[in-house]
């Protein structure tokens, strides 16, 4: 897993945003609406428009990955369907990694059947816990039952690359809740595992409540202790912690995200999906109705623009590399993206004095150590800032 150049600048990735839901559950800050078919179906018809706007620019280049978020993909997969053979109709995507988010108690053999039958290989089930108390407690309409279900759907379809979002901090969650869980997992056939803790954001209904919620909340100390639980239980039942926060068996990591922290270019459609294309960051607007005024207008859609300067963009750059676990070669960085600067090389070296950062005997290969990785969100801001 170490930094090379397995991909070329060539290769992209696409994100589509679905954001239908039944509900939106109370820690959610992703732009999401009440699920409609007839909206959704409109929708849908507005992405195709969308691509329109940008087919002639990727046509020659070759899509790595193609992952559909939401929202709840799973809602509308008719949908999902009819997009996947619109990108077939201008990439070759015999390799492409191609995922849709899934919610469980959307799991049926009929859902999986036909997302097989039209090129997906990798399925995201929304799980958050194995206990179902908590999936009460954080608004999730589902049960432990039903992921169990769509799993064992999903295997009998033919799927072999199965992700499940897990999270820690959660309101009223203790140690013994997330050692259950694992317990759960090591008789699961998945291959991969996102690991996220709860992040109570503005604009959300949890954020309403944060007085009352952080009171329930476990201290960090604890917290530590269900991560670091999480990271030996996860690697006694063969997955390796290949990113900050997602966990593989071997041979699946995540094509999608992996492109995330090491700097190939996507492009988002949808409401409010991001793109980063040609050192430039942009977002589409997050309103359905603005997104498909404009996109009606033969407008794009774009809400924002950011145009990174070479340093910005090398710098972030840099740091995104920082989250890969098994590190990556500093010479084989700077020998395809640029020479860092002094003040940064200086800046590593205090990290590495701190024990934030570790550096193989030749000084060649950089990678965080457990204390950096545990406290990833007080490097990243030493090196960009």
């Amino acid at each position: 897993m170490l930094y090379s150049s397995t991909t070329t600048d060539q290769d992209f990735s696409i994100y589509v945003h679905l954001p239908f839901c039944r509900q939106k559950c109370p820690y959610c800050s992703f732009y999401v609406i009440p699920y409609k078919k007839s909206v959704a179906n409109v929708y849908i018809e507005t992405l195709k428009k969308e691509w329109d706007f940008y087919k002639k620019e990727f046509a020659s280049r070759s899509l790595i990955s193609l992952y559909f978020g939401g929202g709840t993909p799973s809602l509308h997969p008719e949908g999902v369907i009819e997009l996947i053979a619109l990108f077939k109709e201008t990439f070759s995507m015999e390799t492409t990694e191609i995922s849709v988010e899934v919610n469980p108690e959307d799991g049926t053999l009929d859902l999986f059947k036909a997302l097989k039958k039209a090129g997906v290989n990798r399925l995201s089930l929304g799980a958050q816990t194995l206990s179902n108390p908590l999936l009460k407690q954080i608004g999730r309409t589902h049960t432990t039952g039903s992921t169990l279900l769509s799993i064992e759907n999903a295997k009998a379809c033919g799927f072999s690359n199965i992700s499940i979002d897990l999270m820690t901090e959660l309101p009223t969650q203790t140690l013994n809740d997330i050692e259950n869980t694992l317990n759960q997992i090591q008789n699961l056939d998945i291959t991969h595992v996102s690991l996220y803790n709860l992040q109570i954001e503005k604009g959300t209904v949890f954020y309403k409540q944060k007085e009352q919620l952080v009171k329930k909340i476990a201290s960090d100390e604890i917290a530590a202790q269900m991560l670091k639980t999480c990271i030996r239980e996860l690697e006694s039942m063969g997955f390796e912690r290949y990113e900050i926060s997602a966990f593989c068996k071997k041979g699946k990591a995540s094509i999608h995200n992996l492109g995330y922290w090491t700097g190939r270019e996507f492009l988002g459609l949808g409401a409010s999906s991001f793109s980063y294309i040609k050192q430039e960051r942009f977002q589409n607007f997050a309103h359905i109705n603005r997104y498909t005024k404009l996109i009606n207008e033969s407008k794009k859609p774009i809400d924002f623009k950011e145009k990174l300067s070479p340093s910005a963009s090398l710098l972030e750059l840099f740091t995104l590399h920082l989250r890969l676990t098994q590190g990556f070669s500093l010479a084989s960085f700077e020998h395809r993206h640029g020479k860092l600067s002094t003040i940064t090389m200086k800046e590593i070296v205090k990290l590495c004095d701190e024990n934030f950062i570790k550096k193989s005997q030749n000084g060649d290969l950089l990678s965080l150590s457990s204390k950096g990785a545990l406290f990833f969100d007080e490097v990243a801001p030493r090196l960009i800032e």
